[in-house]
């Protein structure tokens, strides 16, 4: 095998953060390579630069791994083939040392997950302040009008740097904690690769009326503040101006934060005309669609197609997690006409906008997903695992009653609704339709009425009673008391394990101990992992001051807010939230392969829905559906079905 990493430099920035991503980066103008580490083998780290001989080592025959490999794949292709003439490097040549600590609930990090293995080899920090240095253009000044900063001192540091990560990654790869890709999982690897480097496409020009439309409402709303506060606030985004002036209108508002704002409006009808007004406007500007619509623009490569935004294993169930532009976080269009919205967005048209719509910033927000187009000639078909959560859940716990509902395709939100308001099915409105849908996907994983109050203001913006928050837990545990009892034998099976050492199986999931990892073989055969895990007392939300706290399994895990490193604890609820998801992502995973080789190339999948562009004679709705809904043979059983739709545009 042979193991390599490039440093180079280039105008375009590159990274989550408002960069671009590897494709578009590599094929730059700008981008240079300024040196490139390799081992072959366990031989000594060797270096190279431009100027030094033709590639120095033949790939042919080798594999090539790298730490989130997809970079070097770019550069590899976009430079040293395209610019130098060395030879390519097929896709089943490459390996990611990231991938494979991610798919170990390990970090990703090259540099954190050193720290966490305790590697005999550790990132050089400073070192990588250099390589940031740089890579990265100057300002020229008219003392020193280069682009770039170079030193011959920087310079050497940079390639020590380079080889002190090449050794950093050898020593990833041979730790006995950091295990190979299982083969199905290497080739689900290689397809998010190739999905990933095929990438979506978006309409450029929408996307700028739709950015100079947001600009013009942001003057719409910036002038209604100044008029409504005699020019006191001029910038409704500077937050201790604002709280200030609502503070000298009698509106004490502690904080801007979005739930703070919507429950201060709430809670005070009689407020002032024009703190209403200015909070209102607050509100409307903290949309981020303008910071989505820039990123989409920026991600875009020549050809319109935005590309590498999926991380394989992203998530610990081994889930996608999406990087820049992030579709998987564009809001639902809420059942607006998408195809009008847009018209009028694309026209600029903002007053039959917000005649028809409301809220400019809301309407595009919705629309983010219609700005996902095909190629001209070329359609999509999109396909969704209905309820799947629900159906995982229900086939894991051998929920019956549920079971039964699902496949007669009985609508299970209704029998919810009736259990919580104890009404007969036909005095269910949609309201309460709504409230039974968000009390069967919101608490199948143990939580109580506080935390369904915060969800269900999270995803809706409402504020409900907490007295409705308790009796939905009490009709949800009430219809799912199966699923309540599976959190607590899976909560004993695994503890068990823990303290014991000894393997024990739980219905389809068995559990054991090996080396420094408690692993969940799931149904498909893979390895969900927890690192190092041990049984502590832990003190839990609920605990009362002073009372002990609960003897809970413990691991080492990345924190999903903070993404430091650190040890957790779970319980039967979050255990069960782990292996549904984590079986629910197997499925996904499984139905991919197939739509490819039915002909159904994947440009996108967001959560459980997968997204195909084809030439618009190609395949049909009907098709498609039976292609995702095959299931694998051990997921006999699962209720899982698949709603599908073709289109000329991106929906939800």
């Amino acid at each position: 095998m042979i193991r390599l990493d490039f440093e180079t430099r280039s105008t375009q920035k590159i990274g989550r953060q408002g960069g671009v991503g590897a494709h578009k980066y590599a094929a730059h103008p700008s981008t240079e390579v300024l040196c490139m580490a390799y081992k072959v083998d366990d031989q000594p780290v060797q270096i190279w630069s431009p100027g030094e001989k033709n590639c120095p080592f033949d790939p042919n025959g080798h594999l090539i791994e790298a730490h989130n490999a997809m970079f070097e794949r770019c550069i590899w292709h976009h430079i040293m083939v395209s610019r130098y003439g060395w030879p390519d490097i097929k896709s089943s040549q490459w390996r990611c040392s990231a991938s494979r600590a991610a798919a170990m609930a390990l970090p990703r990090s090259l540099e954190e997950v050193g720290k966490a293995l305790h590697l005999s080899k550790q990132k050089d920090t400073d070192g990588h302040a250099v390589m940031l240095k740089l890579a990265r253009p100057r300002k020229p000044s008219k003392n020193n009008p280069a682009v770039w900063h170079w030193s011959a001192e920087e310079f050497r540091k940079l390639r020590s740097y380079c080889m002190d990560d090449v050794e950093t990654e050898y020593a990833l790869s041979q730790h006995p904690d950091v295990y190979e890709l299982s083969k199905p999982e290497l080739e689900l690897w290689q397809l998010d690769q190739r999905i990933n480097l095929r990438g979506f496409r978006v309409n450029k020009p929408l996307i700028e009326a739709a950015m100079r439309l947001i600009k013009h409402w942001e003057l719409v709303l910036t002038n209604q503040v100044r008029s409504a506060t005699d020019g006191a606030i001029s910038n409704v985004r500077s937050v201790p101006k604002v709280v200030a002036w609502c503070h000298s209108r009698g509106a004490h508002i502690p904080n801007l934060q979005k739930r703070t704002v919507d429950n201060y409006l709430h809670t005070h009808p009689g407020l002032a005309r024009d703190v209403r007004t200015v909070l209102r406007a607050r509100q409307s500007l903290s949309k981020s669609s303008t910071a989505k619509l820039k990123t989409m623009l920026a991600s875009a490569d020549d050809d319109d197609r935005v590309r590498d935004t999926m991380m394989y294993h992203g998530a610990s169930p081994g889930r996608w997690s999406g990087q820049r532009s992030q579709p998987q976080n564009y809001p639902k269009n809420d059942g607006i006409d998408q195809e009008r919205a847009l018209a009028l967005i694309a026209a600029e048209d903002m007053a039959n906008l917000r005649h028809e719509f409301g809220d400019p910033m809301i309407t595009v927000s919705r629309c983010l997903r219609g700005m996902i187009v095909p190629e001209p000639g070329k359609r999509f078909y999109g396909g969704d695992f209905s309820k799947i959560e629900l159906c995982v859940l229900a086939w894991l716990a051998h929920q019956v009653n549920v079971l039964e509902m699902l496949r007669a395709g009985e609508d299970v939100y209704v029998a919810q609704a009736c259990q919580i308001y104890d009404w007969p099915a036909e005095r269910i409105g949609v309201p309460e339709r709504d409230i039974g849908k968000r009390g069967v996907l919101g608490c199948g994983y143990g939580c109580g009425p506080d935390t369904f109050k915060e969800m269900v203001y999270i995803q809706t913006g409402k504020i409900i009673s907490l007295a409705l928050a308790k009796d939905v837990v009490k009709g949800y545990r009430r219809m799912f008391s199966k699923v309540v009892s599976y959190w607590y034998a899976l909560n004993d099976c695994v503890m068990s394990v823990v303290a014991t050492g000894e393997t024990k199986a739980i219905g389809q999931l068995r559990w054991g101990i090996k080396g420094n990892y408690l692993h969940c073989r799931l149904p498909s055969g893979r390895l969900l992992s927890y690192y190092k895990p041990a049984i502590l007392k832990v003190r839990k939300p609920w605990h009362e001051d002073g009372q002990p706290g609960t003897d809970s399994v413990t691991y080492m895990g990345v924190d999903s807010i903070t993404r430091k490193w650190r040890r957790d604890s779970t319980y039967g609820g979050k255990l069960v939230e782990n292996v549904t998801q984590a079986i629910a992502r197997d499925l996904l995973a499984a139905a991919m392969p197939r739509a490819e080789a039915a002909g159904y190339p994947v440009v996108l999948h967001v959560h459980d829905e997968i997204l195909a562009e084809v030439d618009n004679d190609y395949g049909s709705v009907e098709e498609f559906e039976r292609v995702m809904s095959v299931l694998p043979t051990w997921a006999r059983g699962c209720p899982v079905t698949v709603e599908g739709w073709t289109g000329w545009r991106y929906k939800k």
